[in-house]
Formats: C-alpha cells, structure tokens, sequence
C-alpha cells in the first residue's frame, strides 16, 4: 500500500530525522561543557554512545561484527570507534578465548561512569522533549515508533 505523506507537513521520516539530530546535539550542548565529559574526551565531539550501552546492556562481552549489528552500523566505522574508544579506556579488546580470530569487546569501569554521565544528560533531554506529553501519549507514540523499527529491521528493507 502506498500513502500520500503530502498531507503530512512535514512528513513523518522527516521529523523523525529531524527530532533524532536535535536530540544528539541537545545531549552534546548538555555535555561538552561538564569537567565529566571533557575528562573522557577533552573538548572534541563523541558519538560512540551506542556502542556503550549495548555493550552495558548485553552485560557479556560482544564480538565487534555482533556489535555492528547491534548499532547498526558498518564493522570498518566499529573498528574506528573502537580503537578511539579503546584509548580513552572505555573499552578493552581481547582475543576470543575459543576462537582466537574473533576479537571480543568489553566495557571497562571507566566506560561504565561515562555511559552514567552520557545517561543522565539523555534524562534531562528527556525531560525536556517530553514536556505536555501524557502518558497515552507516550505510550501511543512508542507503539507507532517501535512497528516502524520492526517494519525497518523484519520488512523488506535492511539496514
């Protein structure tokens, strides 16, 4: 079935991507400025926050091509984030010890207290995005949001 999103000013993927880059650079303004945030990566941007909360989620390490998966994003921008993030000690890569050709990915304590810090400036956003937004709301809307992400993942288009 194809719709007419011409009714729709502006159409829904694009205040999709729009609400998406206000909410990145909103957590980003929240954070640059903190003592916290520039103790983990001085005063340049950082988008691998991500990658530290599948990590945090999952609780057992992740080989790097899994990780990709879950971030959706491609093994060869991983690896970049990874190595980055490897420096900063957020993270640390170890040889699989049952497959020593997968490297496995495990989120250090240090990654554990910048995911904490990256957490609590989403909360405030948050707090912020959905200000006069009730509950039936919200429970509408993750509804509608979470059919869209299976229509992208289980549907005919794959990321």
């Amino acid at each position: 079935m194809q719709r007419n999103f011409d009714k729709f000013s502006p159409p829904p993927d694009m205040l999709i991507n729009e609400i998406s880059k206000l909410f990145d650079d909103s957590i980003r303004k929240r954070s640059a400025n903190s003592p916290v945030y520039e103790k983990f990566v001085g005063n340049k941007g950082f988008s691998a926050r991500h990658i530290l909360f599948s990590l945090e989620r999952n609780k057992n390490p992740v080989n790097q091509q899994s990780l990709a998966n879950l971030v959706h994003l491609t093994p060869p921008t991983v690896c970049v984030a990874l190595q980055k993030m490897e420096a900063m000690e957020l993270i640390k890569r170890e040889p699989n010890p049952d497959d020593m050709r997968e490297t496995m990915v495990y989120i250090t304590d240090k990654g554990i207290e910048f995911n904490n810090f990256i957490k609590n400036s989403i909360k405030e956003t948050q707090n912020i995005m959905f200000q006069g937004v009730s509950d039936r709301d919200m429970i509408a809307l993750t509804e509608i949001l979470i059919k869209i992400k299976n229509n992208m993942t289980d549907g005919d288009i794959k990321l």
